[in-house]
């Protein structure tokens, strides 16, 4: 790759400025979600379920419904998984699951749920691996900066 040359610093600032978001919404964003939807399996999945069938696909471990968003330099990535269209009655605070397993809220189908704090396990689990910080830096290479 040819070396960027920059003509000022507000030209540099602007294309490191991209070369971030970029990052946080391509690697970073795709660590993260591969990073809940391990979590998951070992948090939220560790049983199987005898009250009803879980979904193999478009469940809560599955990164398609995994959101994320880039604004101002921050990523925000969001679990927004739908209950189980096989259980239609369950009546839920929101029209997504992660809210009712993450914090353990009762609900007409799931009347003895507890938390299963899959969220802050995956913040733990990236505290630890820094995975995050690494596909941050394979995100800025593929930009040209060397980080």
């Amino acid at each position: 790759m040819s070396k960027l040359v920059f003509d000022n610093l507000s030209a540099l600032q602007k294309h490191i400025n991209e070369a971030i978001a970029d990052a946080l919404g391509n690697e970073v964003a795709e660590e993260i979600k591969q990073t809940e939807s391990e979590v998951i399996d070992r948090v939220v999945y560790h049983f199987a379920p005898s009250l009803y069938v879980r979904r193999t696909n478009g469940g809560l471990g599955d990164t398609s419904n995994m959101s994320a968003e880039v604004t101002g330099g921050f990523l925000v990535v969001k679990n927004l998984t739908p209950p189980n269209p096989d259980y239609r009655h369950t009546k839920l605070n929101s029209p997504y699951i992660a809210s009712a397993v993450e914090f353990g809220e009762r609900y007409d189908f799931w009347r003895d749920s507890y938390p299963r704090p899959f969220t802050a396990e995956t913040a733990k689990a990236l505290q630890t691996n820094k995975n995050h910080i690494k596909a941050l830096r394979r995100g800025l290479r593929r930009k040209g900066i060397n980080a």
